[in-house]
Parts: structure tokens; C-alpha cells; sequence
């Protein structure tokens, strides 16, 4: 754990003297409506396009600290993308040096960076803007695009023994939320380790349930980050699939769903979820048991507890006030889900 920070720590600092002055010059070369920054990149935004610039970000998933080891993963963004998305990826370009110095797109100088290049999807048409407005929810819209989902899980399946993958990788993921989280605990909550202590019993406890949904075919390699800022509804398309790890691709349908089902419910809407989980089931897709749906809804909120806070690890966090709040209230909807009546 130590080495990851120092390397994190170090490539950010490496990261910021080499992003600043690329940045400025992209922004002077694209002239785009805004630019957003996520935890692993910039995303330059102009009117018909958006151009994603990965950051030297190094993890215990990946390691981007070298242009190659850029390339490569935006290859592989792009590549594991077309299943969902084949009309959003546009492709891989290279940032190039010019004679005089400057920077170009596509140009015959040497690559200095590489950008994905996606068609810009209409940000009043994603679903946490959809959700954030309040407006009524196009609920045909919601049908397509939950339709594009099941067919897509109905050609993702995997080998005989994903199912035990799928177990293990819950379990580790449980175990790393316990050791991240507990470090906050002045901040969280004395009882945040015992939270995740129940997490890890419950999937013990309902492990035969998930191996058998395994063997049945319930677990497929899914988007492996379903959240409501990665669907659109018009055109319905949903798009930013994991491309970093296999392993956390594989998912119970379930689970995926449901997991959208949560960050759709703790950004105002409760209906969406319902509406969904009904779809896959009258699809042919059976949910698990009542205890087995908490129990997912649990280890998913704790990730995203884990993930919030981790954000205080970076040595120049995004807007740090706001991670504790919002990792309190992950928190709270797994303390709901490990009280429900039916686990």
C-alpha cells in the first residue's frame, strides 16, 4: 500500500508539470466550449466533439506514467467501447510536435501524447442531467436503453469458472474498502470497520447463491462502471465501459443494474432502479435472492465510499471538501442495506 501512495504521489507531481502547459496548448488548439477534469483525465469538449487526455495516473490497476502505457490504454478504451458505443469512438489520435515547436492533431511529428476522440453526446440528454433537472423521466428513452443492456449481457457471456472470480474479486474489494476506509475513521465513524466486517460475512454467507447464478449464466463481462453519468438517452447509447480490468468487468447482472440503480437513487430518482431490475427480469435474466440483492447494494456502496475518500490521498484533491459528505452518504446506504429486513 505504501509503495502505491508513493508512486501516486509521484506521479502526480510528474503528472502536473507535464499536464499545465499541454493543457494550455490543447485548449488553444481545440478552442473548446469547457474542459472537465475526472480523477484520470482532462476532457476537452467542443461543440461536436470531446477529446480525452489521460493523465500519467498510476494505480494498482494500471500504470500510466509513459506515453506508450497511454497509448496503449486508449487503445484499449476505444476497443472494449465498440460493443456499446460503436458509433461514439471515433478512434485514437496522436498529439504531434510541429517544426516550430507547436502542437498538432494527426500531424506528421513526433507523438508527444495521444487524445480519444469521441462524438460529443448532448449533456441534457445524460442521466444524472436528466435526473438533476427534475424533468419528467422519458421513460421510452430508459426502455432503449435497457433494451441495448440485454442484449449486450445476452453475448457477454464468460467461462464456467467467472463466477469464481467474480466471488473473489467482491471479497478482495471488501477487504481493501475495510483497510482504506478504517484510516478515516475519526472522520466516518468509529463503526465504519464493522461495516465492512458485516459486508464480508455476507458474502460469505450468501457465496453458494452467487456461484450457483454463475453456473446459470448470471455472470457476464459487463460495463464494470454503470453509472448514470455513462448513459445517454438521446441517441440511447451507453458509453466510458471499463477497459483496465477484466476482472472487474465481471459482474451479475444483477448487481450492474442495480448499481445504477443506486447512484440513480442518491441523485433524486428511486423509480429508475425498480424499472430496470423489472425489465431484466421480464428479459428473462432471474434476480437473486432478496438478502443476495442487499448484500451487492452493501459492497457497492462501500466501493464507492472507498473511492470517494481515496480522493484525499491525491496530493492536490479536487474540491476536498466535498468527499467526506459524500462518502457518508455511500456510507449510510450500506449501513441501510446490511439492516434490511430481507438479508
Amino acid at each position: 500500500m505504501a509503495k502505491i501512495e508513493a508512486g501516486m504521489a509521484r506521479a502526480e507531481a510528474d503528472d502536473k508539470e507535464r499536464m499545465e502547459p499541454l493543457e494550455a496548448a490543447l485548449r488553444e488548439l481545440l478552442t473548446p466550449e469547457r474542459v472537465v477534469e475526472t480523477h484520470a483525465a482532462l476532457v476537452f469538449l467542443t461543440k461536436t466533439r470531446a477529446y480525452k487526455l489521460k493523465k500519467s495516473s498510476v494505480n494498482r490497476h494500471f500504470d500510466h506514467r509513459t506515453c506508450e502505457a497511454r497509448h496503449k490504454t486508449c487503445l484499449a478504451e476505444v476497443a472494449i467501447n465498440k460493443a456499446l458505443a460503436p458509433d461514439v469512438y471515433i478512434g485514437v489520435w496522436p498529439v504531434t510536435r510541429t517544426l516550430n515547436h507547436g502542437l498538432a492533431l494527426r500531424g506528421e511529428g513526433e507523438p508527444v501524447d495521444w487524445l480519444i476522440v469521441m462524438k460529443r453526446l448532448p449533456d441534457e440528454a445524460l442521466l444524472d442531467h436528466v435526473i438533476a433537472s427534475g424533468a419528467p423521466v422519458p421513460w421510452e428513452a430508459v426502455d432503449a436503453v435497457m433494451e441495448q443492456l440485454i442484449q449486450f449481457y445476452r453475448g457477454a457471456c464468460v467461462g464456467e469458472v467467472a463466477q469464481i472470480t467474480y466471488l473473489e474479486t467482491l471479497r478482495d474489494e471488501t477487504r481493501l474498502n475495510f483497510d482504506h476506509l478504517t484510516r478515516w475513521k475519526d472522520t466516518l465513524g468509529s463503526d465504519v470497520g464493522t461495516l465492512c466486517q458485516k459486508a464480508l460475512a455476507r458474502l460469505d454467507a450468501f457465496s453458494g447463491e452467487i456461484l450457483q447464478r454463475g453456473e446459470e449464466g448470471q455472470v457476464v463481462d459487463g460495463h464494470g462502471d454503470l453509472r448514470p453519468e455513462h448513459v445517454c438517452l438521446d441517441p440511447p447509447v451507453i458509453f466510458d465501459r471499463m477497459e483496465f480490468s477484466a476482472r472487474h468487468r465481471l459482474i451479475d447482472v444483477h448487481d450492474e443494474i442495480g448499481y445504477l440503480g443506486l447512484e440513480a437513487e442518491i441523485l433524486g430518482n428511486r423509480d429508475i432502479g425498480q424499472r430496470l431490475r423489472d425489465r431484466l427480469v421480464t428479459a428473462g435474466f432471474p434476480p437473486p435472492s432478496p438478502g443476495l440483492l442487499s448484500t451487492f447494494r452493501m459492497v457497492r456502496c462501500l466501493i464507492r465510499a472507498r473511492l470517494c475518500i481515496d480522493h484525499l490521498l491525491d496530493a492536490h484533491p479536487r474540491t476536498p471538501e466535498v468527499w467526506p459528505e459524500k462518502t457518508k452518504t455511500y456510507l449510510a446506504h450500506a449501513k441501510a442495506a446490511g439492516e434490511s429486513q430481507t438479508s
